[in-house]
């Protein structure tokens, strides 16, 4: 069996693209950056020609950035979906296109998750409720230290192992 790739994903929307650049400036400053084999930065299928653009020019920064084009109607999700479709056999790191991470973000998942190769690793879970009205995410922290969970919206940056989901998760 094949040892399974490191890749680094997030969603990004035009009114964020700033805060994206320093988002990513933080991303490729990541103390274990050189085991991860691509950073895809996925946008929605409706933007124009001018914010691809824009998104396409960040590919300056390194060799690794893919720029991958998702259906919008998936919204955040496209941080994960297409990603993991692509890649469902490799560890998957996630991060929001909006936060400045700590140089040891990315390592400390990963050391989480190789004594744990069987969870999602996050650094933050967010409680949510679901009534008639459908899902409601509550803008909180559910602090949980070294604790298996279910049942939460995985906020900040998380990984995801592999093959840690069926093919439900592409039954919008």
């Amino acid at each position: 069996m094949k040892e399974p790739k490191l890749i680094v994903s997030m969603a990004s929307y035009p009114k964020r693209f700033e805060y994206c650049k320093r988002t990513l400036d933080s991303i490729l400053h990541q103390t274990i950056i050189d085991l991860a084999e691509f950073i895809y930065i996925n946008i929605d299928d409706n933007l124009p020609q001018e914010d691809i653009e824009r998104y396409e020019s960040l590919k300056k920064y390194s060799p690794k950035i893919r720029i991958r084009i998702c259906p919008a109607k998936w919204k955040s999700a496209n941080k994960l979906i297409w990603t993991y479709k692509e890649h469902h056999d490799d560890v998957i790191v996630c991060f929001d296109d909006d936060k400045n991470y700590p140089l040891t973000a990315m390592e400390r998942l990963y050391l989480e998750c190789r004594k744990h190769p069987d969870c999602i690793v996050a650094a933050e879970v967010n409680p949510y409720t679901v009534d008639a009205d459908g899902v409601k995410y509550i803008d909180d922290v559910d602090i949980k230290l070294k604790q298996r969970d279910f049942a939460k919206y995985l906020s900040d940056n998380c990984l995801f192992t592999q093959n840690c989901f069926s093919e439900l998760l592409f039954d919008y």
